[in-house]
């Protein structure tokens, strides 16, 4: 377990991921700045190598239920312009990134309330949760394990993880099938 972001070695795990980054975290210009991604990412991204990034956002649009409650409990205090401004801003940020690697990244607007804010960098799994805090997500408890997650990908196509999956390996499938579910339902978004 870290206490915050920084301290999970993020940067060097996102830098040297080779198959896969796949982030689940709804809103994305405050993970952006933070110091040593931005980077990180493009470290990834330019590896002759890599093969799968895939970004997984909230709508645009707040008129969708479940988005305004969700972005007022996990940004508090935020006025009804200023959901607008966070989901711009968040777009933004995506777009950026995507301009400086055309071609390489799949965004997927969720249609489903975000319930754990994860990040997976190849067999690497970083996840925490949302709260109603004034405390940013970032600064929260992080955790962190390394397990096959080509492995609970091929398991979330399938449905359902074997009858002899590990407990650690079922934990583990809970937090790639929620990821794995918001992108299949999710909409597909072209940039």
């Amino acid at each position: 377990m870290h206490v915050g972001l920084h301290t999970a070695a993020l940067p060097e795990a996102l830098s040297g991921a080779r198959r896969r980054i796949i982030l689940h975290l709804g809103l994305y210009n405050d993970f952006f700045a933070l110091p040593g991604l931005a980077a990180a990412l493009d470290n990834a991204l330019e590896a002759p190598a890599f093969r799968n990034f895939q970004i997984i956002t909230l709508p645009e649009q707040p008129a969708k239920g479940w988005l305004d409650f969700f972005l007022r409990h996990v940004r508090p205090g935020l006025e009804p312009g200023g959901i607008e401004h966070e989901l711009s801003a968040s777009r933004d940020a995506i777009v950026r990134l995507a301009a400086r690697h055309p071609g390489q990244i799949s965004i997927y607007e969720t249609r489903l309330i975000p319930l754990t804010p994860m990040i997976l960098a190849d067999d690497r799994i970083f996840f925490s949760n949302f709260s109603h805090s004034s405390v940013s997500l970032f600064s929260g408890f992080w955790n962190s394990l390394s397990i096959d997650v080509g492995q609970l990908f091929t398991w979330a196509e399938e449905g359902t993880p074997p009858a002899q999956a590990s407990p650690k390996a079922l934990a583990a499938f809970r937090l790639v099938h929620e990821a794995a579910y918001a992108m299949r339902d999710g909409k597909r978004m072209l940039l």
